[in-house]
């Protein structure tokens, strides 16, 4: 089981499945110098022993694995973009107009992600193993997230082909560019044509998984 979360599998095949890593990286579990996959290892009975003995050390594993996992990268569900950060993230949804706090988004979207039935912002977030992870056990879950929930008008990110900078709606491409809102169907109207531009871009549009609507060939 994983002492950090307290989840527990009936093997360590589960185990590595779910977590994405070879089963070998298991087998030396109950060692509590060694972590795999950022979280320590153990048998049920070595689990309680921690519990009861060693309260405080349980404790510290669990706040550097959070703090840790807040460090890291967070994908935008419906969207497929990956920031560096949640901090990165909450920025974009200032740039969209859907926050003015922006420290309290992004401990918004720490807050909710990996959680299928939380959302920040109006979008679903979550960490790209968990979002692996989630693609392998139940991908029709992660299409419904994809399809179903984005709020109107921001249902696809947008790139721009210069620069490379993905945005998650048009609005926040228009918005970043010190342009009025409005601009954006601007935007939208020469998405994918390699003919035109707005604002002086070429812009591409980006599908719910990530990968490019357009076959769109590179600028600059």
């Amino acid at each position: 089981m994983c002492a950090e979360t307290g989840e527990a599998y009936d093997t360590m095949t589960l185990a590595a499945e779910a977590h994405g890593m070879p089963v070998s990286r298991l087998q030396k579990r109950n060692r509590l110098d060694r972590r795999n996959g950022g979280v320590h290892w153990v048998d049920g009975v070595t689990y309680g022993r921690i519990r009861r003995r060693h309260p405080g050390l349980l404790a510290a594993w669990r706040r550097t694995m959070r703090e840790t996992m807040l460090r890291g990268p967070v994908v935008c569900v419906e969207t497929g973009v990956e920031y560096g950060d949640a901090m990165r993230a909450a920025e974009t949804l200032a740039l969209t107009g859907r926050t003015r706090n922006t420290p309290g988004m992004r401990d918004l979207i720490n807050h909710v992600r990996d959680n299928p039935d939380r959302r920040a912002g109006g979008f679903h977030w979550a960490s790209p193993e968990w979002l692996a992870r989630l693609a392998s056990a139940d991908p029709a879950l992660l299409a419904r997230l994809r399809a179903g929930s984005a709020p109107k008008g921001n249902r696809h990110a947008i790139r721009c082909v210069e620069t490379g900078t993905i945005y998650p709606s048009l609005r926040a491409a228009a918005v970043a560019l010190g342009l009025p809102a409005g601009s954006a169907t601007n935007i939208g109207h020469v998405a994918g044509d390699p003919d035109h531009v707005a604002y002086g871009y070429h812009w591409a549009s980006i599908a719910d998984d990530g990968t490019p609507r357009d076959a769109y060939p590179a600028h600059g």
